[in-house]
């Protein structure tokens, strides 16, 4: 017997326009409903009830400032951002960058 890995795989869209993809469906009812990226998360972190989440590439603050008090399900939100102004960072390795980790609850 020979595996053939085509056979195994799903369609990436729904095959008629009666089935559709629960997560097509959930993003285009989270789009529909937004005005903003921020709104967007909003609703899809409430609509999905995400309890924990992290957010990389904090900078100052303000889109989690944002999530933080549009989703009251979040118990736990990691903010994670170089703690020093790297010149160069693409170069280095992830063992050499220096990481502050904020911890909300």
């Amino acid at each position: 017997m020979s595996y053939h890995p085509q056979a195994d795989r799903k369609p990436l869209m729904a095959s008629s326009p009666t089935q559709s993809d629960p997560a097509e469906h959930l993003f285009t009812k989270c789009i529909s409903k937004s005005q903003s990226r921020l709104e967007f998360w909003i609703e899809l972190i409430r609509s999905i009830g995400v309890q924990r989440m992290a957010e990389v590439g904090v900078y100052r603050g303000d889109f989690a400032t944002g999530v933080l008090r549009g989703c009251d399900c979040l118990n736990r939100y990691y903010m994670i951002d170089p703690w020093r102004h790297l010149n160069d960072w693409i170069g280095q390795s992830l063992s050499s960058l220096q990481l502050r980790i904020l911890y909300v609850v």
